[in-house]
Formats: structure tokens, C-alpha cells, sequence
């Protein structure tokens, strides 16, 4: 998968971004000619683009891509130079208010992924978190326009990230994807990572692990009800055993540490890792080694460790 950084400015203004408060302000030039020559010298040296192994794709991501004017050019010259490659485009779906625009998004024959993040279950909740006023309502519409305008194989991914400010909600936000976009692909429900804003805002936004695992219980009726549904960025010793088949491992090896006591742990080869800022701001105390052997169906797949 290789991460290409389409615009740096953003029409929200999440507290918990994992980019970095100055990167907005950032000289980069995101031009269409200048996207173009960066594929050129990707597909002869690979190395453009930050890449890893775990999909043969290009994720578009910002600030806000679509922001972008050039972005429908630039993903039609994705096909030209890399005509086996699909993309992936992370959005936080506002400008898919505009159902014209939505239609071209959907006629994209190399998009094969929309991923848009849903912060909260009602205005008041997510516009707290985006900072930015009506957006709740232009993502909403936005999620609306997308699975009425897209093409049967484009998948749709709804992202719930949690933080401090959402995470006793976590179950009405389910709610709301289950009784209006349930034909959503994947519902990743996604540990917040402590990077850009989100470390610079921690004592606002964080949260820590133990003080999440109280609202598994509200959210066990939502397995095998909400399509799609996953976890991301959990360590086992903090998720129910219950949980387990819907752990998904996403962060790259790099991003990712075990702790000296975690070499006790009967299933630390399976587990997903604690993110690497995590114990610079909350220590490690909370993880426990797992002693008790669980009657669970282990998988061959490294990205779902369990069936």
C-alpha cells in the first residue's frame, strides 16, 4: 500500500488528527503535474511514497483529498501508470453534498474504496469533534449520496474513531450505521492513536484502554448485526475474549511495541501490539499477560488472528 498525501489543508478541524497542527500551514505543492511526475518516479523506483506490503493499492488521504481540484485527474493517471493497482480515498465525505460530483466519484473504475469517518451519532457530537459546524449534516447527506451514486464494486467504509469525547456513545453511533447505511462494507471501530494533534491534545481527547472496556457490554448486540464490524489497534489483554474474532491488526510493524512482560502472554503471537506513543502517555500498567487458554478458533490470516 502506498500513502499519497493529496492536499494539507482540511475543511474540518479534528481535535484528535493524527496530522500534525503545523502541516496545514505547510509549502507543498499537491498540483496535479506535480502528483503526476511523483507516480512517474514511484512506478521506476518505488520508493515516492511511503510503502508497505499489506495492499497492493494507493490510499489517498490529507488533509481533506477531496479539497484537491485535480483529484478526479489525479486518480485516473493512478489508472494510466498503474493499471493493476486499485485506491482507497479517506474522506470525511463533505463535498459528496454535491451529487454531480459523486456521480463522477462513482464512474472512477480504480476506486475501490471510500472510507469516512462518522465522530458522533447526532450533530452536537460530531461537530465537537471536527470542530467545524454543519458538518455532521454535509457527512451525513455525503454517506447518503455515495451508496446511491456508487458502483455495485466499490466498497464503503464507515470509520468510528474513539476518543474521550465519544466513547460512551460508541453505541448509538452503531446505531445510527445500522438502521441508515447498513449496506456499509466495513464499521471499523478504531482506537485513537496518539500522533499529530491527537498527542498534542491528549489531556483533552485521550482516553485510555481500561477506561473503554466498560462499554464492550453495550456493544455485544451489535456483533453478527452490524455488518462489517471490527475493531482496530486493541491488545488482547484489553478486549473480551468475545471480541476476539472481530480484532483486526492494521498498524505496521514499526508503530507498534510489546512490553517485556507481554513475553508471558499465552497469546502474544497473535496479539496486536500497543501503539507506540501509548505508554509515553499513560504507562503500561493497565496490560496484563493472558495466562488462561481460551476455547477459540485461532486463524491463518495475520490480519485477523481469529475466526
Amino acid at each position: 500500500m502506498a500513502v499519497i498525501p493529496l492536499w494539507n489543508k482540511c475543511n474540518s478541524n479534528c481535535i484528535m488528527c493524527t496530522n500534525p497542527s503545523q502541516f496545514k500551514d505547510d509549502d507543498i505543492d499537491f498540483s496535479y503535474k506535480n502528483i503526476k511526475d511523483r507516480l512517474t518516479r514511484h512506478r521506476k523506483t518505488k520508493n515516492e511514497f511511503i510503502e508497505d506490503d499489506a495492499h497492493d493499492k494507493f490510499y489517498l488521504t490529507g488533509g481533506e483529498p477531496t479539497m484537491n481540484p485535480d483529484l478526479i485527474k489525479i486518480i485516473k493517471e493512478i489508472y494510466k501508470q498503474f493499471p493493476g493497482k486499485s485506491v482507497s480515498l479517506l474522506t470525511n465525505g463533505r463535498s459528496f453534498i454535491y451529487e454531480e460530483y459523486v456521480k463522477k466519484i462513482g464512474k472512477l473504475s480504480n476506486l475501490d474504496e471510500i472510507i469516512i469517518p462518522l465522530h458522533g451519532h447526532n450533530r452536537q457530537s460530531h461537530d465537537a469533534i471536527t470542530r467545524s459546524p454543519g458538518s455532521f449534516d454535509q457527512t451525513f447527506r455525503g454517506l447518503s449520496n455515495i451508496f446511491k451514486y456508487k458502483r455495485k464494486e466499490q466498497k464503503i467504509e464507515i470509520r468510528i474513531v474513539i476518543s474521550k469525547f465519544n466513547y460512551e456513545s460508541i453505541d448509538k453511533i452503531l446505531m445510527l450505521i445500522k438502521k441508515y447505511f447498513y449496506m456499509a462494507d466495513s464499521v471499523p471501530v478504531i482506537f485513537m492513536e496518539f500522533e499529530g494533534q491527537a498527542e498534542e491534545n491528549y489531556s483533552i481527547i485521550g482516553l485510555r484502554y481500561s477506561e473503554f472496556r466498560s462499554q464492550f457490554v453495550k456493544l455485544e448486540k451489535f456483533l453478527g448485526e452490524v455488518s462489517g464490524l471490527r475493531f482496530y489497534h486493541f491488545p488482547l489483554c484489553v478486549v473480551p475474549e468475545k471480541f476476539w474474532p472481530y480484532l483486526w491488526r492494521t498498524l505496521p510493524e514499526y508503530e507498534v511495541f510489546f512490553d517485556e512482560k507481554c513475553n508471558k502472554c499465552k497469546y502474544k503471537d497473535y496479539c496486536l501490539g500497543i501503539h507506540k506513543h501509548y505508554d509515553e502517555i499513560y504507562g503500561v500498567s493497565e496490560f496484563k499477560p493472558i495466562s488462561k487458554i481460551f476455547n477459540i478458533k485461532k486463524s491463518k490470516n495475520f490480519y485477523k488472528p481469529f475466526n
